[in-house]
């Protein structure tokens, strides 16, 4: 008996905590050669933007100008007014596809 009720109180409360994560809506943009994926989690007015594009193309300052316009629009778009950088921007580098990936976590306001 005490088994199965403490196998029935587990069971709660991992579904309570399931239960409780926030929705992430992503929004993909795709170029011919660039992805732009946006992790947009209304409940923590955060998202992260990820572009992608060949790691021969890739420029930091023109990935950098790319997301900066896409976040103002984004904002303007959803109703908020301020936007900030979270966290340090992220480059990685995938020799095997020769893929490079620049991710900016953003807060809106």
């Amino acid at each position: 008996m005490k088994k199965t009720i403490f196998i029935l109180i587990i069971l709660v409360l991992s579904l309570s905590i399931f239960a409780e994560m926030p929705a992430v809506q992503v929004i993909q943009e795709k170029g011919k050669i660039d992805t732009l994926t946006i992790e947009y989690i209304k409940a923590f007015d955060e998202a992260r933007f990820i572009y992608t594009l060949p790691a021969s193309l890739f420029d930091k300052g023109d990935t950098i100008e790319k997301i900066n316009q896409r976040v103002s629009l984004f904002t303007r778009e959803n109703g908020y007014y301020f936007y900030n950088r979270i966290a340090d921007d992220i480059i990685r580098y995938d020799n095997t596809k020769n893929l490079a990936t620049y991710t900016a976590t953003i807060k809106f306001k």
